[in-house]
């Protein structure tokens, strides 16, 4: 299992071009389908909390993900894998760019990967609102959480992050739907 996270993790960091929520379907992709660590609900509830919690997503998942499955071993490794190949990764994109800041082939590809991200972002945003809407209560949620947020703009974005818990509170545990 050990191996299993670390290779999941790994890849994810070598692949995960963007940032975390652009590798959201990247992500889920390899956990949930190709090394079947976790089920689709399970990996779209752990975004949420990695979402809330301080640090990078795709890092927040990796150690809850490990947790998880292998206790502190398992989140030491997972967290390892998904920061170790990108670091190397960045450290070597820097020293090629310093050597060949005018070379047309690699600006292409850079700018390529630029135009490829907003993609990715898209993907991750389709596959959580296809999770969401799976669940009357989540679509419930979504819908009164869009509701607030766009019909009372001058209400602090904290304040409405507090009725939208509040509001997912009622719903999940008042409420028998």
């Amino acid at each position: 299992m050990l191996l299993k996270l670390f290779f999941a993790f790994s890849i994810i960091g070598l692949f995960a071009f963007g940032g975390g929520y652009s590798a959201l379907s990247v992500m889920e992709e390899l956990i949930v389908n190709k090394f079947n660590l976790i089920d689709s609900n399970e990996f779209w509830k752990i975004v949420g909390i990695a979402q809330i919690t301080p640090g990078p997503i795709a890092l927040n998942i990796a150690t809850f993900v490990g947790a998880q499955k292998e206790k502190i071993i398992g989140s030491i490794i997972s967290t390892i894998a998904v920061i170790c190949f990108p670091s190397v990764l960045s450290f070597l994109i820097i020293i090629t760019l310093k050597k060949s800041k005018n070379n047309f082939i690699i600006n292409s590809i850079f700018e390529s990967l630029q135009k490829m991200i907003p993609v990715l972002v898209a993907l991750s945003l389709l596959s959580l609102f296809i999770n969401v809407i799976s669940d009357v209560r989540n679509f419930i949620i979504l819908a009164l959480s869009f509701l607030l947020i766009f019909l009372f703009p001058k209400i602090s974005v904290l304040i409405k992050i507090i009725i939208c818990g509040f509001l997912s509170i009622i719903i999940y545990y008042l409420l028998l739907i």
